[in-house]
C-alpha cells in the first residue's frame, strides 16, 4: 500500500471499481456485449456498500467483442483523470465540523 495512513482519516473517500460484461440478448451466438463499470463507496457499513442506491454506474461500454486488458484503459481514461483531480484535492465543506 503506497498510502498507509489514507484509510485512517474518515474524510478520505475509499472507492472500489468493478466491471463485468454481459450479453443483453438471449441469442448467445451474437458478439455484442455490454460492459457495466461500477464504483462502490467503501466509506459506509459493508451491508450498505452494494445496495442499489449506493452503487454508482459510471460507464456503460457497448462493444462488439470482449473488452480486454489492453483496451480497457481507453474507456477508463476520463475516470482516471477525474480521480486524479480528487486525489490532488478539491474544495469541499466538511459537514461534520461546525
Amino acid at each position: 500500500m503506497t498510502q498507509p495512513d489514507f484509510a485512517r482519516n474518515p474524510c478520505n473517500i475509499r472507492l472500489g471499481l468493478a466491471f463485468d460484461g454481459v450479453n443483453p440478448y438471449v441469442d448467445l451466438s451474437t458478439n455484442h456485449f455490454t460492459w457495466l463499470v461500477l464504483l462502490l463507496n467503501y466509506n459506509m457499513p459493508p451491508w450498505l456498500t452494494t445496495k442499489k442506491f449506493f452503487v454508482m454506474l459510471i460507464l456503460l461500454i457497448l462493444a462488439n467483442d470482449f473488452v480486454k486488458n489492453e483496451n480497457i484503459n481507453v474507456y477508463l481514461q476520463p475516470l482516471v483523470e477525474e480521480l486524479e483531480k480528487l486525489w490532488k484535492g478539491v474544495k469541499a465543506c466538511d459537514v461534520t465540523r461546525p
